[in-house]
């Protein structure tokens, strides 16, 4: 995961949000917390996610009842916050204070405040500085920053980063110290989301085949659904519920009987949004893009005709340099898209054709506009949507429609890429109870130990099955590969792994394997899911602390245990040799910068990204390079990074961060190939995912997507160093380091697994 300003998170703050609760009641109540309204969470405010937070009447600082924030224990940087925004006061300085109080935060809590303007006026401030940690009784705190004419919008918030919960209360915001509670009063702020519920329970179209002359129609009109979402301002400023919008043009669009018909109807429609006033100011054509909007389309008369192809490009030509969408926006952090106010519609277990064709238009629509590895789809994406939407106006259970988006977003080929369904894989809440790896087009049994929290079994380490259920592994590999969405193949066979072998419990699994010379039959029973020790699966690195001392000369660091305040403990014990880092694993804490700095002797640049335009939808524009700037101490021995397939998204980041030292040497084999922070997705019917949301490449545009960090030395365990209990790509990596200044034997002593 890589972030703009190298805080990461899993769930970032969103930029703008509406505040969640239509009342008349003033700003100072909902700012104190002692309105209540049962229908919300916190009246007034947006909260994320609404399971975590609360209002509290026993915890308070003044009056009846404070904000309780309960932040997430996955990681110490996942984001949990509440929202408010206002509009744009007259004044030099506006401040947001108020009262917080924390218990056990792992990561940092605090205000925050964010003043929207123009594409180079975007600021922010936090509380980093004195962010919060551990736990602290009531105190006064504030952020703020100076107002400007420019600016467009205003929000502000408390949030908790990891695990950790704190309170806020009295909250107050003051412009060049004048408090404004007692002047302004919250607006209905119910979106068209609350108010419009027509169909609510279902779209009321049904089809369950179409015609080419259908499928083709509604394709345009699916262009064209998207293309005003994110353009239109009577769309982008939300004042329209555009998924209900569809549902009112489709039956006439179904009935449409010829191309004129078909650009008649879509206009009408369009007429019916009202005029598009004239910009003020205007978005200026994206510069310096990686990738430019896919709008020719639009300006086609033979594709649209004449008075369809005008409207449009008057829409176009008349879109507002904004950076505040209803449907998208982009994450304090990372700059990635976030997509906002999109119904999960999770009424509806099995959606109708209706929302069937909603989920196709509102995923390709996502991708065309805000998916910055457009380029890379080996598809026409234009024909995937006619494809997808024929396909899927026919599914008959939850099951097929669960496996039709499946491969759909298997059409990316982006191993962020994934929803959170089981479709098309094996069912059942059991496994094997062994690690698994393709090694060579080969399923081995790999890992410290075939055996996993003690649960039995015949298999060994180094083990290669050939068959289970008496089915090839090869044609179980071609068969369900196509539901393992993924960048490259290493990925994809590094995702088959995991479930592979799943069944349900009571069931036994019949294998022939072959060890070493021999062909043996096994018969193997399933354990639970929370028997399994997942890391094996997740990371290939050395067991034991994140440090560990070789030998006199050779320091290891394993990324997957690593704690960004004991960097300069780790410099100082290796300062007298050289450092393998180990890289074949998720980063414990982002050390990019922490340590990446001690490795370089001059400023460095080691990565570009691009990132999506709001004013221009579609378009991504590259970043100015990053780079390490050196810091004392500067550790000046060899440095040899480890990867392999398990090295994915900050840890591919971390890699060419490091790589980019002028000692260092990349060792394994070809990474994931997914880079770029997560952008998350719901489709109707509650299906989850997400896609990789900022393209990252190297300085010199280089391409990581789908490449992967291509090592400078190739190395790869074999079936006999996973017997022996060997890791031949730490041995290769020492190798380097030493240069012949010891003997096979002895390297294999330093490397072997504890």
């Amino acid at each position: 995961m890589v972030l703009r300003v190298f805080i990461p998170a899993c769930t970032c703050l969103l930029w703008l949000m509406p505040a969640a609760a239509g009342s008349t009641a003033t700003v100072r109540q909902h700012l104190s917390f002692e309105y209540a309204d049962d229908s919300v969470v916190l009246p007034g405010w947006y909260v994320d996610p609404a399971a975590t937070v609360s209002r509290d009447t026993e915890v308070v600082h003044g009056g009846a009842a404070s904000a309780k924030i309960v932040g997430s224990s996955r990681t110490r940087h996942d984001t949990t916050a509440i929202y408010y925004a206002l509009n744009n006061p007259a004044g030099r300085t506006l401040r947001v204070s108020g009262f917080l109080k924390t218990d056990s935060v792992a990561g940092f809590a605090g205000l925050w405040l964010r003043l929207e303007g123009t594409l180079d006026n975007i600021a922010w401030d936090k509380m980093r500085d004195v962010g919060l940690t551990g736990t602290n009784d009531w105190a006064g705190y504030s952020v703020e920053l100076p107002l400007d004419r420019d600016v467009r919008s205003i929000s502000f918030g408390v949030h908790v980063n990891g695990a950790g919960t704190v309170w806020a209360d009295d909250l107050d915001v003051s412009v060049d110290g004048k408090s404004l509670l007692g002047e302004i009063r919250s607006a209905d702020h119910r979106s068209p989301l609350e108010l419009d519920r027509e169909f609510d329970d279902g779209s009321g179209i049904g089809f369950a085949t179409l015609s080419d002359q259908q499928a083709e129609a509604l394709a345009l009109l699916g262009k064209v659904w998207g293309f005003l979402k994110y353009h239109h301002p009577a769309v982008t400023s939300g004042t329209r519920h555009w998924d209900y919008d569809l549902f009112r043009v489709l039956p006439s669009m179904l009935d449409a009987g010829s191309r004129e018909e078909v650009r008649e109807v879509i206009l009408r429609w369009l007429e019916d949004l009202g005029p598009v006033p004239p910009c003020s100011p205007c978005a200026r054509e994206p510069t310096d893009t990686h990738l430019v909007p896919r709008l020719a389309w639009i300006a086609s008369r033979d594709f649209l005709g004449g008075e369809l192809r005008d409207a449009l490009v008057h829409v176009y030509r008349n879109r507002s340099a904004i950076l505040e969408s209803f449907y998208v926006g982009t994450s304090l952090d990372a700059g990635n898209p976030l997509f906002l106010n999109e119904p999960a519609y999770e009424q509806f277990q099995l959606p109708d054709a209706g929302f069937r064709l909603l989920s196709v238009f509102r995923f390709w629509n996502m991708i065309e506009y805000w998916f910055p590895y457009r380029n890379l789809i080996d598809e026409s994406w234009d024909a995937v949507l006619t494809e997808f939407i024929q396909r899927t106006a026919g599914v008959g259970t939850v099951n097929e429609y669960h496996l039709e988006l499946v491969l759909l977003i298997a059409k990316v080929s982006d191993t962020h890429a994934k929803w959170h369904v089981h479709a098309g894989l094996p069912p059942g809440r059991c496994l094997v109870p062994v690690p698994l790896r393709f090694l060579d087009g080969e399923l081995v049994v790999w890992g410290p130990d075939a055996r996993i929290r003690g649960a039995a079994s015949l298999l060994e380490m180094g083990d290669v099955i050939l068959s289970f259920d008496g089915t090839p592994v090869r044609e179980h590999v071609r068969q369900t590969s196509k539901y393992y969405p993924a960048s490259n193949e290493s990925a994809q066979l590094r995702d088959m792994t995991w479930t592979l072998t799943r069944g349900a419990c009571e069931e036994e699994l019949s294998f022939e394997i072959r060890r070493g010379t021999q062909k043996l039959p096994v018969l193997e029973r399933r354990a639970e899911y929370d028997e399994m020790d997942f890391g094996r699966y997740f990371q290939h690195d050395r067991p034991g602390e994140a440090f560990q001392q070789l030998s006199d000369s050779i320091s290891y660091l394993k990324l997957s245990a690593v704690s960004i305040k004991d960097v300069p403990e780790y410099l100082e014990r290796a300062s007298s040799g050289d450092l393998i880092i180990d890289i074949r694993g998720y980063p414990a804490e982002p050390v990019v910068f922490a340590l990446g700095r001690h490795l370089v002797s001059a400023p460095t640049p080691f990565a570009k990204f691009t990132m999506a335009d709001l004013s221009n939808p579609g378009a991504f524009a590259w970043t100015r390079p990053y780079s390490l700037d050196p810091e004392e101490p500067h550790f000046g021995g060899k440095v040899v990074l480890l990867v392999d397939e398990t090295t994915q998204s900050q840890a591919e980041y971390t890699a060419m961060a490091f790589r980019a030292a002028p000692s260092a040497t990349v060792v394994g084999s070809t990474t994931a190939g997914a880079d770029g922070d997560y952008s998350s997705i719901v489709l109707p019917g509650g299906v989850t995912g997400g896609i990789s949301g900022i393209g990252v490449f190297y300085p010199d545009q280089r391409q990581t997507q789908r490449v992967g960090i291509v090592p400078d030395v190739w190395a790869r365990p074999t079936i006999d160093g996973i017997r022996d209990g060997r890791d031949e790509v730490l041995e290769a990596g020492i190798r380097i380091v030493l240069r012949g200044r010891a003997s096979d034997a002895e390297i294999r002593r330093m490397a072997l697994r504890r």
